[in-house]
Order: structure tokens, then sequence, then C-alpha cells
């Protein structure tokens, strides 16, 4: 969810419930998982796969299922982060050219690196074949000035006990099928030393992520030979649309369970409850004191058609912008909140919650969980207000003469262009959140948007 944007005259309310769990402090987010999290379709779905994908659309709470499945599974399975950023191709790759497998033990690599680095004690449960393992994962993957780097750290007993233990190129490849298993075969049966049952791969992707990494989504999702080890399993989320189900389960060859997320209306709105009941500090607090029954009618209706369906980020971030509404010093307004407030809370809600993002490659831009498709001369437009954040453009700025025509670079034209570009982003054209002028400043520019 986008950070709430903070505002200095305001009465302080709790801002940590409305921040990712994994954000927060280790107390907090304990209290999180207590008092503001509602189970979602993943408990449930019943017993756990070995694969599994969660697909939903923007703001259903991929996310925060994925962290919910980690969380259960963190004293039973050693956790693997591998974020599309280290995914092959991605300018992040942890093996430049590497395929999924050497990119996974890469992953593997830096979290046991991480354990051993906060538990050393654990390396004297492992068995001289899981030491020698271990070492030729480290130095495979990290490189062998790293892995000694690593070992420097260690206190003298720990570092003697790796550093006795001989490197050897143990699995050449990660093509040849041997190799594979014997990688998968190896890991799992340390992580079973140190006590684990599986290891769990975690991989997180948003819209436009996963449209980048379609090809690699499809190698993943179809490697046959990562699937054949029992104790080595894989969560992801998936944007909705990407692929139907149909197709998924074709492309994995049905080894694959894939979970819908989706929310009824009675669940959102608990989480909002929730969330204002957290940030409040009042256990009683009724939604009903807060927002007049009419407005919660119309807000529902606007943030259904916002979301394609009840997704948890929006109501979540309704309960943050009820109370920015109704506890700031200046403006403050009176509760509940009625219907006449509507406009206000739409307005605030964007400015806080629904940032402007900019996606040139899809054509068009995103409103919070919106998908706006433009045509080239607005995009272009908003392009250039958005590389100059810094200040505001008018009709001599180079880039809007090129877009308007040399003739054409009126302000009567510019404002014309503005007035059509208000009409496809913003909530309400004539009370602009996101492409504004002010009065005797001169020229457009942008606010609210994500860099």
């Amino acid at each position: 969810m986008h950070e709430p944007a903070r505002d200095m005259n305001t009465v302080p309310y709790a801002r940590w419930p409305f921040y990712s769990p994994e954000d927060l402090p280790a107390e907090e987010a304990s209290r999180w998982w207590e008092e503001c999290y509602v189970p979602g379709p993943l408990e449930r779905s019943g017993s756990e796969p070995f694969w599994r994908i969660l697909i939903g659309g923007p703001g259903s709470g991929k996310t925060v299922a994925l962290l919910a499945l980690a969380r259960r599974e963190a004293a039973h399975a050693l956790l693997i982060s591998y974020p599309p950023e280290r995914w092959p191709g991605a300018p992040g790759e942890w093996v430049p050219g590497g395929n999924h497998l050497a990119q996974i033990m890469s992953s593997a690599a830096l979290a046991l690196r991480d354990l051993f680095f906060q538990r050393p004690d654990r390396i004297f449960t492992l068995s001289d074949l899981q030491k020698e393992f271990l070492r030729w994962l480290m130095e495979k993957y990290l490189g062998s000035r790293a892995f000694r780097r690593w070992m420097e750290g260690l206190p003298a007993e720990y570092n003697e006990a790796l550093s006795r233990i001989p490197y050897q190129d143990l699995f050449p490849t990660t093509t040849q099928p041997l190799d594979v298993q014997g990688q998968i075969d190896e890991l799992v049966n340390l992580a079973r030393r140190l006590g684990y049952s599986w290891v769990r791969i975690l991989t997180d992707f948003n819209e436009i992520r996963a449209r980048k990494h379609v090809g690699a989504l499809r190698q993943l999702i179809g490697a046959y030979d990562l699937m054949l080890h029992p104790g080595f399993r894989m969560a992801m989320t998936l944007p909705r649309g990407l692929w139907s189900r149909e197709e998924l389960a074709r492309i994995a060859r049905g080894r694959i369970e894939v979970t819908p997320l989706s929310w009824t209306r009675e669940q959102v709105w608990e989480i909002a409850l929730r969330h204002l009941r957290t940030a409040r500090g009042d256990p009683s607090l009724r939604l009903e004191d807060w927002i007049a029954p009419k407005l919660q009618q119309a807000l529902e209706a606007w943030l259904l058609e916002e979301y394609g369906g009840y997704a948890p980020a929006g109501w979540v971030g309704l309960a943050e912008t009820v109370l920015h509404l109704t506890t700031r010093l200046e403006r403050r307004l009176p509760r509940p909140l009625r219907p006449s407030d509507f406009r206000e809370v739409i307005r605030s809600l964007c400015a806080r919650h629904l940032p402007l993002r900019m996606d040139p490659e899809a054509r068009g831009v995103w409103r919070g969980p919106r998908f706006i498709p433009m045509a080239d001369q607005p995009l272009n437009f908003l392009k250039a207000l958005w590389e100059r954040r810094g200040g505001p453009v008018d009709a001599s700025d180079e880039r809007v003469r090129a877009l308007l025509g040399s003739r054409g670079a009126t302000k009567a034209n510019l404002h014309t262009l503005a007035a059509r570009i208000r009409r496809q982003i913003e909530p309400f054209p004539d009370q602009p959140v996101y492409l504004i002028n002010r009065r005797g400043e001169g020229g457009y520019f942008l606010e609210h948007i994500l860099e």
C-alpha cells in the first residue's frame, strides 16, 4: 500500500497499522497480525501444496497473504526470498546469464549466510558432507572471497570447522538433471538437519514487474525438474489477468495449486474497522460513528469500480483517510462523515493512497490500482511533467512546443490538452489532485506521483 502522506497539522493517531507488517519493528508487527489482520482465502484453502500461486488484482492482499504464509511456516521451513529483481535477465540477477536454479541457489546461499552468522553454533549440527555442500554453495554462488570474508566474521571454532573442509565443484552445471537434483537434494537435506521440514522459495510480483518477466515466469512455472523434490516448495504471487487458471495449469502440467484472492463486502469493512480501532486504540469504536451509512454505500461503489472488486488495500486506505480528515487540527471534518463529504474523502484518499504512476511501456498511467490507457500526446505531456517534477512546465517548454506544434504552442491549447488529461486521470476534473496549475505560478506540474 502507498505510504500515508505525512501532515504536521494533525492530531496524532497511530500510523503503524497502515504500513506493511514487514516494514514494522517486531513488537508492532506482532500487534499488526493480532489486531489488524483478517485471515484470507489462503487460510480457507486447507492443506498446503508443494507449489502454490496466489492470484489477485491490485490491492487484493497478495503480498500480505505471502507474508502470512511465511509467518505460518517460519518454524517449519527454511524461507528463501527470491525477488523478481534477482530473476534471470533482470538487471540485479545474482548470476549473470544464469538460469532460475542458479539465481535460487544464490538466494539460498545468502539466506544460509545470514542464518549461520546469527547462529554459528548450528554449524556443528551439520555432518561433514553437509559442511562440504555449504562451503561449495557459498563459494560457488557468492565467490571465494565473499566466503572467506564471511568466515572471518565467525568465532574461531566455527571458522575452523568450515575452513578445514576442502572446496571442490560438486555440481558443475545448473542444467544437467543430476546436477540439478543433486543441488536441490543437498539443500533440502541441510535444511532438515537444521530442524526444518522443507525449503520454501517466496516470490512477490506486482502488475508491472510480472509483465516484464513473462518469459522467465513461464520457464519457472514449467520447470518440471525443480518440482520433483517434495521438500523444495515455491509460493508466488501473480496479478490477475496475466494468465487464466487453465493456462497456468497447462504451463505447470497440473503441478501447481492456483488460489484466487477474493474477499467479501463484510470482510473488507471488517478490515477497515480493525485498522480504525487499532489506530485509535479503541476496541469499542463503531464504523457508523465515523462514516454515515449512506456515505459508506457511496464510497464502497467508488472503491469497487476503482479496484474491480473488494480489495483490502482500498478499505485500509479509506480508514486512514477518514482518520486524517476527522482528526487534523485545521479544517477538521465533524464525525460521522456525511454524503456531502464524498468529494473531499475521495480526493484525500487519492492524494494519500492512490498515487499516479507512469507506465510508458504499457502506454498509460496507473492511478493507484487502475490502469488508464492514454494516447501519445497526453502521455508524452505527462512524461514531460514527470521528468521536470522539480518545477512547472508551460507552453514555452521545448517538449510542449514539440507536442503541440510550434504554431499550436499557446496557453489556450495547453489548457485544452490539460483539460483532456484531467478528464482521464482525475477523480473530479474540476478539482484536480494530480495535474495542478495554480493561478499566478504559471505552467503545470504533477503532485502525488510515485517515483
